[in-house]
């Protein structure tokens, strides 16, 4: 995914959706499957497979900002910031949660909100 070459990253989902049923609770599987879904601007799929991953860890700050990520390229707004909210709640210095946080707040007319968030992320590396 990194070289974003299209032909190895639908190789790869390929393979991973051969191999989801064989490994029906890793959630790196269906992380890895969000992810080149949403390489492939699939963002509703991607949301289907970041859902599994959520719910295969719930404690995890990046599934969490995966989902936020996907529901947000989705159009999906308000959904997206609950789960990028979350993820900051796992995890304070998830800072490409808190970065795509504060773009939704902007986006939406919070700005006291996104500055209050990024105050808030400044203060954690003082």
């Amino acid at each position: 995914m990194e070289t974003k070459s299209w032909s190895q990253i639908l190789s790869g989902y390929r393979t991973l959706v051969e191999v989801q049923h064989q490994f029906p609770d890793d959630c790196e599987l269906y992380s890895s499957i969000g992810n080149a879904l949403s390489i492939g601007k699939q963002f509703s799929e991607a949301v289907f497979a970041f859902e599994i991953a959520e719910r295969c860890d719930p404690r995890s700050s990046s599934a969490e900002a995966n989902l936020g990520s996907a529901y947000a390229a989705s159009g999906r707004d308000e959904e997206a910031s609950t789960h990028l909210q979350r993820a900051l709640e796992l995890d304070p210095i998830n800072l490409g949660a808190a970065e795509q946080l504060i773009g939704l707040y902007e986006k939406d007319g919070q700005a006291m909100k996104a500055e209050t968030l990024r105050g808030k992320i400044s203060s954690l590396f003082r």
